[in-house]
C-alpha cells in the first residue's frame, strides 16, 4: 500500500494495527470497524445496484428502518465500549476483539448504504422508480447473508492482502465522493433536469476534491497533534 494513501486514510481512520485485521502478516490500511463500515457500504450499494434498485426512490420501509437502526446502535456501542476499554484499561460491556469490531462495522455498513442510494437517486434523477429501495423481509435477509458472508471471507484470511486492501479503500472513495457529489450538487443548487453529463462530471470531481481536502486536512492535524 502506497504510503501516501495510508497518509490520506489516517484522516478516516486511527490505524491502530492492533486493531486491523492480517494478511500474510501485514495489517490492513483501515481498522477491523473501518474495514467494515467503507467495505460493507460498497457491498451493499454493488448488490443493490446489480439487483435494479439503482432508479428506486424511496427510502426503506418502517420494519427495515428499525433493523438499520438497531445495526447502527450496535456500531455505536461497540465502538464506546471499546473506547472506555482502552481507558479504563477494562471490560466495561466485554472484551473488545476485531471480529465484533468487523460484524459492527459491516452493519453500519449496510445501513449506510441502503440509506445513501434512494437520496442519491433523488438528487440525480428526473424520473425515477417510486418504490423503496427494499420491499419485502428477504430482500434485507439476503443484503445480511452477504454481508456476513463478506465478514467470513475476511476473518478467515479467504482473500489476499491486496484484494481485502482494495476493498476497504475503494469503499472509503465510493462512500466519501459519492456524499460530497451530493454535498456539491445541493449547494449548486443543481437540479436534476440541469444534470448533463459534463455538469455531473463536474460535480464530481468538486466532490472528489472535497473529499480529498477532508481526509488530507483530517491526516494533517492528527500528524501535528501526534495521536
Amino acid at each position: 500500500m502506497p504510503a501516501w494513501i495510508e497518509f490520506l486514510l489516517s484522516g478516516v481512520c486511527h490505524q491502530y494495527p492492533e486493531h486491523a485485521l492480517h494478511f500474510q502478516g501485514a495489517a490492513l490500511p483501515l481498522c477491523a470497524r473501518c474495514t467494515g463500515l467503507f467495505g460493507g457500504a460498497l457491498l451493499a450499494l454493488v448488490i443493490l445496484l446489480l439487483t435494479g434498485r439503482g432508479r428506486r426512490l424511496g427510502f426503506a420501509p418502517w420494519w427495515a428502518q428499525g433493523v438499520l437502526a438497531a445495526l447502527a446502535t450496535w456500531w455505536a456501542l461497540d465502538g464506546l465500549n471499546s473506547f472506555l476499554y482502552a481507558w479504563l484499561g477494562r471490560p466495561w460491556l466485554y472484551e473488545p476483539t476485531n471480529t465484533l469490531r468487523l460484524l459492527t462495522g459491516l452493519g453500519l455498513g449496510l445501513a449506510a448504504g441502503i440509506e445513501v442510494l434512494p437520496a442519491a437517486t433523488q438528487c440525480l434523477l428526473v424520473e425515477g422508480d417510486p418504490r423503496p429501495v427494499i420491499q419485502r423481509p428477504g430482500e434485507l435477509a439476503i443484503l445480511l447473508a452477504c454481508q456476513a458472508a463478506g465478514g467470513a471471507l475476511l476473518l478467515r484470511g479467504r482473500l489476499a492482502y491486496g484484494v481485502a486492501a482494495a476493498w476497504a479503500v475503494a469503499g472509503v472513495m465510493v462512500l466519501l465522493v459519492g456524499a460530497n457529489t451530493l454535498l456539491a450538487t445541493i449547494l449548486a443548487g443543481a437540479e436534476p433536469e440541469t444534470l448533463t453529463g459534463r455538469r455531473l462530471a463536474v460535480l464530481t470531481a468538486g466532490g472528489a476534491l472535497l473529499a480529498l481536502a477532508e481526509t488530507g486536512g483530517l491526516a494533517l492535524l492528527r500528524s501535528w497533534l501526534g495521536v
